[in-house]
């Protein structure tokens, strides 16, 4: 697997975050034993760090991925899709990336291996937070890039942003933490056929909050309480609330997609049956 560089990693900002994100991608890269194909021209966005401790981190980045390549992107010219939105970093202070890294995915895509794009999260470019009270949605509005090299199909390089994006694809669009069909799921969620096309629905607004919709018509809420949750708030239909554990949930706290607990208000009703994605 190749994989590169959202170029919205070295804008100049808080220095702590910066190397928190950087050393983020060497984990991915060594983990994922994955190949990091480094674009020269970043070499403009690396002068504009100076001597912060982004910049070394850069550097043993770039050391500790022995088998790292540079890419030279060249002049030419390809069709491609999502690249203005993701990589025109000018309302950022950052310039115009969108050629050089449609460039550079070509180069990426003629290895015939499979490519991504270690991708930033970033407010008013790729991600919309919708709020209500403390309950949150972070929704990714850019999830898949597509560009066409000459005389080729259309390819697409899924936007990653977290480990679990390489082995379930449909998290670069929806919440990674949404509990997948696990073993010991009873109540997963289930993604929306054909969730990677902008025009199926994923979002809406159950009760008053901000919830994923998943392929059955449930909402997935998360629960409107400060500080961290383990769960879920799944509404089913009008009157149904269940609880449902996490994907990031620790082991204390039960197996991913399966009952967390049963709301004080709902212990008279019978529990909704076990689904199936």
């Amino acid at each position: 697997m190749i994989a590169l560089l959202d170029p919205a990693f070295l804008l100049p900002r808080d220095d702590d975050a910066m190397q928190k994100d950087l050393l983020w991608v060497g984990k991915m890269c060594r983990d994922a034993r994955i190949q990091l194909l480094w674009v020269n021209d970043f070499q403009k966005l690396l002068r504009q760090l100076e001597a912060s401790q982004s910049r070394k981190v850069v550097y043993e980045l770039r050391r500790l991925q022995k088998a790292a390549k540079m890419v030279h992107t060249s002049p030419g010219r390809v069709w491609c899709q999502g690249f203005d939105q993701m990589f025109d970093l000018s309302l950022f202070d950052g310039g115009n990336w969108a050629q050089v890294m449609a460039n550079a995915v070509v180069t990426a895509l003629a290895t015939g291996d499979r490519v991504v794009m270690l991708t930033r999260r970033l407010e008013g470019r790729n991600l919309v937070i919708h709020a209500t009270g403390h309950c949150t949605l972070d929704e990714i509005i850019r999830w898949m890039l597509y560009v066409q090299p000459a005389g080729q199909d259309i390819r697409r390089v899924p936007c990653v942003h977290h480990e679990r994006n390489l082995q379930e694809e449909w998290t670069t669009r929806l919440d990674w933490r949404l509990p997948g069909s696990g073993r010991q799921a009873t109540h997963p969620y289930c993604p929306p056929d054909l969730w990677e096309q902008k025009r199926t629905r994923v979002r809406d607004t159950r009760m008053g909050k901000p919830a994923w919709i998943d392929r059955h018509g449930n909402g997935w809420a998360k629960p409107d309480i400060p500080g961290v949750a383990y769960h879920w708030d799944v509404l089913i239909g009008r009157d149904d609330h269940l609880n449902v554990t996490a994907y990031d949930a620790p082991p204390s706290q039960g197996a991913p997609g399966t009952i967390h607990h049963v709301p004080e208000k709902e212990k008279s009703r019978s529990l909704p049956a076990p689904w199936i994605c």
